[in-house]
């Protein structure tokens, strides 16, 4: 009997092997600048399913027992990420906001209305 591992080969040498594939390609891009950062996810289901078995007895006799065939299944899943960002400003020159309870409004200030304004708002 053996302990389920995934250092047990025979059973999850393809599993590694695709994982250190995307582990090598997203650590690539990320080294290489081309991406900001990335991630390899890697699910594996667990579950069985009834099997049997015929097991001789005598010359004309069988025995069927059943048993609990694992299953095991992956999947492996990598992403890139990348994130651009722009940083400015918009020109408000011109403008007064009127906030209302719940509303926010710009609106067109003329000359006139400036100067009736107090010193806290210039």
């Amino acid at each position: 009997m053996e302990k389920l591992s995934l250092a047990n080969p025979e059973l999850f040498d393809d599993l590694i092997l695709a994982s250190d594939s995307h582990l090598n390609t997203v650590m690539g891009k990320v080294a290489r600048g081309e991406f900001e950062a990335g991630d390899v996810t890697i699910k594996i289901y667990l579950s069985y399913e009834v099997g049997e078995i015929q097991v001789p007895r005598s010359t004309n006799d069988i025995e069927i027992k059943t048993y609990k065939k694992p299953v095991i299944k992956y999947a492996i899943k990598s992403n890139l990420k990348q994130s651009f960002s722009n940083e400015s400003s918009v020109l408000t020159e011109g403008y007064m906001l009127d906030a209302g309870e719940k509303s926010v409004k710009l609106r067109r200030v003329d000359d006139n209305q400036i100067s009736m304004l107090s010193d806290d708002f210039e």
